[in-house]
């Protein structure tokens, strides 16, 4: 009941922001207001986003692998493309590396997410893990990179996941602080995830 009045809380801001009554007295709220009249966000964006994360409240699997991709669409996807919007690239050259981004996001969340009794994964999560892989490796405009760079570790917890697919329930996707490092520099230099 307290985390859906918090996200009723949260649609009902961002509708103040959109609907022209102001920002409500939040220190993030004033900020994100002027952003998004600065840049003209979509407001259909933050709706999609907090009415996504509903799915976490509760225990139920995702009705479908459609509704699964919708989920990560609308919880990594969007803001993703919101920061690449503010960056002044489009969206859409972020799409698939913010899809692997939340995929392999939600793969190192999954043991916790499991362990409170939620279902978070599809039944057919080895063939979204081996979708989310092979929207890797394209090369990031230089605009929008900034906003793609949350997704730095998707390709080692998604490579991990791959070849050893126990590791998502025993949360044994983390990389070890080397090869952490290395990725950063890596996807840094290259722009490519």
């Amino acid at each position: 009941m307290i985390a859906e009045m918090r996200l009723q809380w949260w649609l009902d801001a961002i509708a103040d922001i959109y609907e022209g009554r102001g920002a409500r007295g939040h220190e993030v709220l004033g900020q994100l207001a002027a952003i998004i009249d600065t840049h003209d966000l979509p407001r259909d964006v933050f709706d999609n986003m907090i009415n996504a994360r509903r799915f976490d409240i509760y225990r139920e699997p995702h009705a479908d692998r459609a509704a699964f991709d919708r989920y990560v669409a609308a919880t990594s996807s969007g803001i993703m493309g919101l920061a690449a919007r503010v960056l002044g690239a489009d969206a859409i050259t972020i799409k698939d590396i913010s899809f692997a981004a939340g995929v392999a996001s939600l793969l190192r969340a999954a043991p916790e997410l499991i362990a409170r009794g939620c279902k978070p994964l599809p039944g057919d999560i080895e063939q979204v893990i081996d979708a989310a892989y092979l929207k890797l490796g394209k090369r990031i405009d230089k605009t929008a990179f900034p906003a793609a760079l949350t997704g730095w570790r998707a390709r080692a917890a998604l490579q991990s996941a791959r070849k050893n697919p126990e590791f998502i329930l025993s949360g044994l996707l983390e990389e070890s602080p080397a090869w952490r490092r290395f990725s950063f520099l890596r996807c840094r230099l290259t722009r490519r995830f």
